[in-house]
């Protein structure tokens, strides 16, 4: 794992590898290693948190079976909403964890300061 220049560094699909399962969901070692390349570039750019002022990671979780992520105050906790990469049960179209990430920083860089 990278740490961002402040030191903190969200959960990017850690222990992923140890789950055949999960990274079967993810589409294989070298989406995982996307996604996680992905988060790190992103994290550093993202602003602080506008109520506490603390650092902002971005953290990976699981969602009806389907990699999800979202930005978050690492010391307040205040979060953007759930990126949740697969098909969308509305729109039929398939969304990748990529576009997640992307949607994830994006959303809260329209936050206001």
């Amino acid at each position: 794992m990278t740490y961002t220049e402040s030191g903190v560094c969200g959960n990017h699909f850690d222990g992923v590898e140890s789950s055949a399962v999960q990274l079967k969901w993810i589409g294989g070692m070298a989406r995982l290693q996307e996604a996680r390349s992905l988060m790190e570039q992103l994290e550093p750019s993202l602003p602080r948190c506008p109520f506490c002022g603390a650092p902002t990671v971005l953290e990976s979780c699981w969602a009806y079976c389907n990699p999800a992520v979202h930005a978050m105050c690492s010391k307040c906790r205040s979060a953007t909403q759930l990126q949740v990469s697969g098909e969308s049960i509305v729109t039929k179209e398939h969304v990748s964890l990529a576009t997640c990430i992307m949607r994830a920083a994006d959303l809260w860089k329209r936050r206001a300061s």
